[in-house]
Parts: C-alpha cells; sequence; structure tokens
C-alpha cells in the first residue's frame, strides 16, 4: 500500500476543505445558509403583509376623521344658515371643518392606494 494519496484525493480534500471554510464563514453550512435565508425571505413577507394592514386601518380612520369634520362642517352651517347662536364667526368655522373634512378625505383616499400598490408590489 501506497502512503501516498493519489492526485483525486489530494483534490478532492481541496475542494472539500475550501468548501468547508467558506462553509464556516457564512454561518455554519448549507443547511444554516438556507435557513437564515428561509427566515429572510418570511420575514419579508410577512413586513409587506404588516405594511398593507397599517395602511388600510390609517386609510379607514383617517376616514372616520373626515367624516366627522364634514358631519359636524355641515350641522354648523345649518345652524349658521338658521341664524342660530354661535361662538364666534361661525362661516370660518364652516369653512375650516369642511377643510379639514376635505384633507382627511385626501389621505384616506391616499392611504388606499398605497395598500393597493403595496399589495400589487407583492404579486
Amino acid at each position: 500500500m501506497d502512503p501516498a494519496p493519489s492526485g483525486f484525493a489530494r483534490a478532492g480534500r481541496a475542494a472539500a476543505w475550501l468548501l468547508s471554510r467558506r462553509a464556516r464563514g457564512s454561518g455554519g453550512g448549507v443547511v444554516a445558509g438556507a435557513a437564515a435565508t428561509a427566515v429572510r425571505g418570511v420575514a419579508r413577507h410577512v413586513a409587506a403583509l404588516l405594511r398593507q394592514l397599517l395602511l388600510q386601518l390609517t386609510g379607514v380612520a383617517f376616514a372616520f376623521f373626515a367624516l366627522g369634520f364634514g358631519y359636524h362642517g355641515i350641522e354648523t352651517w345649518r345652524q349658521f344658515e338658521r341664524h342660530s347662536p354661535l361662538a364666534g364667526n361661525g362661516d370660518t368655522v364652516v369653512v375650516g371643518e369642511l377643510a379639514l373634512a376635505l384633507v382627511f378625505a385626501y389621505f384616506s383616499v391616499s392611504s388606499f392606494l398605497r395598500a393597493g400598490q403595496a399589495r400589487a408590489r407583492r404579486r
């Protein structure tokens, strides 16, 4: 028996040494690397879903604000038209409340549109 290894054996050992060194440097091996990649992929999808959900909830909250300011603005305008006694200048209050209603309606619509874009990017 010849104690000197053949050329194929030496090449095999050299390849194994290189691969094991590369695997040790990147976190422990092929299985650990695949697990880390899988966790990153799942985390990316969960983050995208949470972003879409947060945008939709924000849109609903802005819609409630828009409806509240709009309703109160219309009620104040009706009182102003009937010449009910108001504290301060009624037309300024009406314009301010209706302007806030429009701003919050814009925020609501834009939030829902962004949620739709986030969903389209996920697909």
